[in-house]
Formats: C-alpha cells, structure tokens, sequence
C-alpha cells in the first residue's frame, strides 16, 4: 500500500480484510493500533506488545518461525463466514480503542517518544 495520509489510515484500514505485519520487532506497533482501531483483525509476529490477540478474539501474534501456522491463519481467514468475521471486526475495534485509550498506554507512548526526542521524562 505505502504511504498513507494520516487522514486516510483508517479508512484503508477498515476497507481491509486482515492486516499481515510479520515483523521483526516493534517498541509499540502504532500501525498494529490503527489497524485494529479500523476493525481490522491481525496477524503478527510475537516480537512485538500486542500480545493475547488470540484469546481476545481480534488476531494472532505468532512466533516468526511458525511459518506453516502463519499459513494455516491466513486459509482460517479466507474460509472465515460473514457473521463470524463481523464479529472479528468489532472485537478488534473495541479490543484497539480499549489499549489506545488505557492511560498507561498512553504515559508509555508519551515516555517513549521523550526518549526518542532525547527530552527523558
């Protein structure tokens, strides 16, 4: 997709089935966030915060090793029903807004970009 306005994320998120992010690490996932604000569902590495999403219902945080098993969600995706993937979408909305707005959440995130700006909190 590329660079996407600020204004557009989520609109390109929400147009979106799933969001495949295999990363190798991440300090926080902002675009993990913005994704499952959108109702996006997603498959991740293990190398990042977002940990659980199976358990919450709204992705899968896999190790990257298990290439086969990231195989096996993707197909679990493509033969997901309507109802069931609706239900996926709004449980990773509430599931995004939940951690967006969950104010140690946001004090890290805010420690996180004083460090960057070398202004230590």
């Amino acid at each position: 997709m590329g660079m996407v306005h600020h204004e557009q994320v989520y609109g390109v998120f929400s147009a979106y089935d799933l969001f495949l992010f295999p990363t190798l690490g991440e300090n926080f996932g902002h675009v993990i966030a913005e994704a499952l604000v959108a109702g996006c569902p997603v498959l991740i590495s293990d190398q990042t915060p977002w940990r659980g999403l199976i358990s919450a219902g709204v992705g899968w945080d896999l190790p990257l090793s298990a290439s086969e098993r990231f195989r096996e969600i993707l197909q679990l995706c493509v033969r997901m029903g309507p109802k069931e993937y609706a239900e996926m979408r709004a449980r990773a909305a509430a599931f995004g807004m939940h951690r967006v707005n969950d104010p140690s959440v946001i004090e890290q995130t805010r420690t996180l970009f004083r460090f960057a700006l070398n202004l230590r909190a």
